[in-house]
């Protein structure tokens, strides 16, 4: 229970239940989905099951995982009481009760909670370091968040500015490095489903029958897929997966029969023996799709790090559907003017 108000201004929030929404249930979950994911990854590794299979059974899994582990810890963490006042912030948990005088109190921003839609009011010291965390769940959350933030900005100082700041700073140059990758990451992909295009086009047509030599011949890591290097003269070393009583079959061979295009030695494939990839990511066509879907993400990116640099927010308020701009976690712009005015 919260101690009596010393200051008639105080503002008293009470959270009657030390946690709330279930985070048993979430830890539960997560874990599970967790251990879903690692079964998942090691059948994958064990057979031949696509890129897009892989990501379904453990990528995707895992970050809906880390979503909900987040969101429990967030609830678990609640605190019992909260006492706003003209003096001090007093927050009362499970182990302590804490007095912060609002000089000691840096920053109070909303941020979305890791991997969900869910909101967090996070409070820092002038540092920069987190005193806690306040779950959207916490009773009277839009007062407490409008209270603990019009004191902040009551401060004659501007440490909170500079510590959000110092934040936004960071995700801003997050963003740009991102999307380089993903930009660079898309240039990649679209030369080589060109590359693969122009081969397959090539091959029926310039092709003709030749030797590659064998440079290796193994068992991939998972113990599994077998698989052999070759390469013909002049071209570089080419690694395929091929059939199991195709690769016996080259037990004691130096040499395995290709099918190569004489001008450009590069574009070239077993004669009979390799195993096709069937998932449609490996096609061009699918490259050129995953190709042009990173672009998209990285043109994204890019276009959000100088707004993130200067502390700007974009996100989707999934209670009042509607979308909000943030700046330094305070809206700026909602798509109903109604929000707003609440905000």
């Amino acid at each position: 229970m919260c101690n009596v108000p010393e200051h008639p201004c105080d503002e008293v929030f009470e959270n009657p239940h030390s946690q709330a929404g279930n985070p048993t249930y979430l830890f539960l979950g997560g874990i599970g989905l967790i251990v879903f994911a690692i079964v998942g990854f090691v059948a994958a590794i064990g057979t031949r099951h696509g890129q897009m299979s892989l990501h379904l059974t453990s990528t995707f899994p895992t970050i809906i995982a880390v979503g909900l582990l987040a969101r429990g810890f967030s609830l678990r963490n609640l605190p019992v009481c909260i006492v706003v006042g003209p003096d001090a912030l007093e927050i009362s948990t499970k182990r302590s009760t804490r007095r912060y005088a609002w000089s000691e109190i840096g920053s109070a921003t909303t941020a979305n909670v890791l991997n969900t839609n869910k909101s967090c009011l996070r409070i820092t010291d002038t540092a920069g370091k987190t005193i806690i965390r306040v779950d959207e769940s916490f009773p009277d959350y839009p007062r407490l968040v409008k209270r603990v933030q019009s004191y902040i900005d009551a401060k004659p100082d501007d440490t909170s500015y500079r510590i959000l700041s110092r934040k936004a700073k960071r995700t801003g140059l997050v963003c740009f490095v991102l999307g380089c990758f993903l930009g660079t990451a898309a240039v990649f992909i679209a030369l080589k489903s060109r590359d693969d295009a122009r081969a397959n086009a090539l091959l029926p047509v310039k092709g003709v029958p030749g030797q590659g030599e064998i440079v290796r011949r193994f068992v991939a890591p998972n113990g599994v897929t077998k698989r052999i290097e070759y390469r013909v003269a002049g071209s570089k070393v080419k690694n395929v997966e091929v059939e199991p009583a195709f690769w016996d079959q080259l037990a004691h061979s130096k040499t395995v029969p290709v099918v190569y295009v004489p001008d450009e030695p590069d574009i070239n494939r077993l004669e009979s023996g390799a195993i096709e990839k069937k998932d449609f990511t490996d096609t061009p066509a699918g490259g050129y799709l995953v190709s042009s879907f990173g672009a998209v993400m990285a043109l994204f990116v890019l276009g959000l790090s100088p707004l993130a640099w200067k502390g700007y927010d974009l996100a989707f308020d999934d209670k009042q559907r509607i979308w909000k701009l943030k700046r330094y976690g305070r809206v700026v712009w909602a798509s109903k003017k109604e929000a707003l005015d609440q905000a």
